[in-house]
């Protein structure tokens, strides 16, 4: 992620997923970051899939991620809105 190659960063964290399913703290982090790399990967679906699977709402108001959960939810704001700009199918 912090090379800003989200490919390769994917591929990471899907190899992960089964290993961190029980550390609920790192799980989230996981998915937090599957779902911007999706994002920056312009994979909105996905990206839009992962963020609401996830129960982030217990994490949300945690010093070390508050500011990530607002940038998520800023992202997934303004996919949506470009989606709906275009005409294109909204994300359910």
């Amino acid at each position: 992620m912090k090379k800003k190659d989200y490919v390769e960063a994917k591929i990471y964290l899907r190899v992960l997923e089964v290993r961190l399913k029980k550390m609920s703290e790192v799980e989230m982090a996981r998915r937090l970051n599957l779902c911007l790399c999706y994002f920056h990967l312009k994979k909105y679906e996905e990206s839009t899939r992962v963020y609401t699977d996830s129960k982030p709402d217990e994490y949300r108001e945690t010093d070390a991620y508050y500011e990530y959960f607002i940038l998520l939810d800023v992202f997934m704001y303004v996919a949506f809105n470009k989606r709906c700009h275009r005409g294109k199918e909204t994300f359910t």
